[in-house]
Protein backbone atom coordinates (compact mmCIF):
# COMPACT_ATOMS: atom_id res chain seq x y z
CA UNK A 1 0.00 0.00 0.00
CA UNK A 2 1.55 3.17 -0.71
CA UNK A 3 0.76 5.67 1.98
CA UNK A 4 2.06 9.57 1.70
CA UNK A 5 2.34 11.08 5.71
CA UNK A 6 2.08 14.49 5.79
CA UNK A 7 3.71 15.56 9.47
CA UNK A 8 2.41 18.31 12.01
CA UNK A 9 5.39 19.56 14.28
CA UNK A 10 7.13 16.74 13.77
CA UNK A 11 4.27 14.61 14.41
CA UNK A 12 2.35 12.37 11.69
CA UNK A 13 -0.96 14.48 11.29
CA UNK A 14 -2.71 12.94 8.02
CA UNK A 15 -2.28 9.65 5.96
CA UNK A 16 -2.94 9.77 2.05
CA UNK A 17 -3.67 6.60 -0.15
CA UNK A 18 -4.78 6.49 -3.73
CA UNK A 19 -8.59 6.22 -3.94
CA UNK A 20 -8.53 2.87 -5.14
CA UNK A 21 -6.93 1.74 -1.62
CA UNK A 22 -9.50 3.85 0.16
CA UNK A 23 -11.94 2.06 -1.73
CA UNK A 24 -10.78 -1.23 -0.48
CA UNK A 25 -10.34 -0.86 3.15
CA UNK A 26 -13.86 0.97 2.95
CA UNK A 27 -15.23 -2.36 1.04
CA UNK A 28 -13.05 -4.63 3.61
CA UNK A 29 -14.64 -2.91 6.83
CA UNK A 30 -18.02 -3.52 5.42
CA UNK A 31 -18.20 0.43 4.65
CA UNK A 32 -19.72 2.05 1.93
CA UNK A 33 -17.40 4.79 0.05
CA UNK A 34 -17.84 8.57 0.20
CA UNK A 35 -19.32 10.43 -2.42
CA UNK A 36 -16.84 12.81 -4.60
CA UNK A 37 -18.76 15.74 -5.57
CA UNK A 38 -17.78 19.79 -7.19
CA UNK A 39 -18.82 22.27 -4.71
CA UNK A 40 -20.73 24.81 -6.11
CA UNK A 41 -18.77 27.91 -7.32
CA UNK A 42 -15.36 26.26 -7.24
CA UNK A 43 -13.47 25.67 -10.30
CA UNK A 44 -13.16 21.84 -9.41
CA UNK A 45 -12.31 21.04 -6.14
CA UNK A 46 -14.15 17.70 -4.89
CA UNK A 47 -15.87 17.91 -1.63
CA UNK A 48 -16.25 14.81 0.42
CA UNK A 49 -19.19 13.82 1.45
CA UNK A 50 -20.74 11.21 3.38
CA UNK A 51 -23.00 9.08 1.40
CA UNK A 52 -26.57 7.71 1.72
CA UNK A 53 -26.03 4.13 2.48
CA UNK A 54 -29.42 3.62 0.43
CA UNK A 55 -28.29 5.37 -2.69
CA UNK A 56 -27.49 3.34 -5.53
CA UNK A 57 -26.22 0.09 -4.28
CA UNK A 58 -24.92 -1.15 -7.81
CA UNK A 59 -23.44 2.47 -8.69
CA UNK A 60 -20.46 0.46 -9.57
CA UNK A 61 -22.42 -1.21 -12.45
CA UNK A 62 -24.06 1.94 -13.63
CA UNK A 63 -23.02 3.00 -17.23
CA UNK A 64 -21.18 -0.70 -17.47
CA UNK A 65 -21.57 -2.18 -21.73
CA UNK A 66 -22.76 -5.51 -20.27
CA UNK A 67 -26.22 -5.70 -21.60
CA UNK A 68 -27.58 -6.96 -17.70
CA UNK A 69 -25.41 -4.83 -14.97
CA UNK A 70 -27.44 -6.49 -12.23
CA UNK A 71 -26.06 -9.87 -13.65
CA UNK A 72 -22.65 -8.82 -14.50
CA UNK A 73 -19.95 -10.94 -12.52
CA UNK A 74 -16.16 -10.87 -12.23
CA UNK A 75 -14.27 -13.54 -14.54
CA UNK A 76 -11.28 -15.01 -13.15
CA UNK A 77 -10.35 -16.27 -16.34
CA UNK A 78 -11.01 -13.10 -18.11
CA UNK A 79 -8.66 -11.15 -15.84
CA UNK A 80 -5.96 -14.54 -16.11
CA UNK A 81 -6.13 -14.01 -20.12
CA UNK A 82 -5.42 -10.32 -19.51
CA UNK A 83 -2.71 -10.64 -17.16
CA UNK A 84 -1.17 -13.16 -19.12
CA UNK A 85 -1.57 -11.49 -22.44
CA UNK A 86 -0.10 -8.32 -20.70
CA UNK A 87 3.00 -10.07 -19.41
CA UNK A 88 2.76 -9.18 -16.18
CA UNK A 89 2.85 -11.08 -12.57
CA UNK A 90 0.37 -11.20 -10.12
CA UNK A 91 2.61 -9.33 -7.75
CA UNK A 92 3.22 -6.10 -9.79
CA UNK A 93 -0.79 -6.16 -9.95
CA UNK A 94 -1.09 -6.65 -6.77
CA UNK A 95 0.95 -3.83 -6.15
CA UNK A 96 -0.61 -1.68 -7.77
CA UNK A 97 -4.51 -2.70 -7.37
CA UNK A 98 -3.65 -1.71 -3.49
CA UNK A 99 -3.62 -5.98 -2.61
CA UNK A 100 -1.42 -8.65 -1.33
CA UNK A 101 -0.34 -11.16 -3.94
CA UNK A 102 -1.37 -13.92 -2.18
CA UNK A 103 -4.97 -12.44 -2.68
CA UNK A 104 -4.55 -11.46 -6.36
CA UNK A 105 -3.83 -15.46 -7.18
CA UNK A 106 -6.78 -16.53 -5.20
CA UNK A 107 -9.04 -13.91 -7.24
CA UNK A 108 -7.29 -15.10 -10.59
CA UNK A 109 -8.17 -18.63 -9.92
CA UNK A 110 -11.66 -17.90 -8.62
CA UNK A 111 -11.17 -18.69 -5.25
CA UNK A 112 -12.14 -15.44 -4.30
CA UNK A 113 -15.39 -12.85 -5.19
CA UNK A 114 -13.39 -9.55 -5.49
CA UNK A 115 -15.26 -6.23 -4.09
CA UNK A 116 -15.91 -3.70 -6.96
CA UNK A 117 -13.45 -1.50 -5.78
CA UNK A 118 -11.10 -4.04 -6.03
CA UNK A 119 -12.44 -5.06 -9.62
CA UNK A 120 -11.38 -1.49 -9.78
CA UNK A 121 -8.28 -1.41 -8.78
CA UNK A 122 -7.19 -4.65 -11.08
CA UNK A 123 -8.60 -2.83 -13.72
CA UNK A 124 -6.21 0.55 -12.94
CA UNK A 125 -3.71 -1.76 -12.73
CA UNK A 126 -4.36 -3.71 -16.30
CA UNK A 127 -4.63 -0.32 -17.29
CA UNK A 128 -8.45 -1.82 -19.01
CA UNK A 129 -11.91 -0.68 -18.04
CA UNK A 130 -13.43 -2.39 -15.35
CA UNK A 131 -16.48 -3.88 -17.62
CA UNK A 132 -13.74 -5.79 -19.13
CA UNK A 133 -12.77 -8.02 -16.38
CA UNK A 134 -16.86 -9.07 -15.88
CA UNK A 135 -18.30 -12.17 -17.61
Amino acid sequence: MSVQVIMKDGRPEWAVIPYAQYEALLAAAGETPADTSVVPGSSAKPAIAQANSAAKPNAFFAGMKSADASNAKFSPEKFSALKAAQGKSASAIAKDAGISPAYCEQIARGEREPSPAIIRGLAQALKIKADDLLG
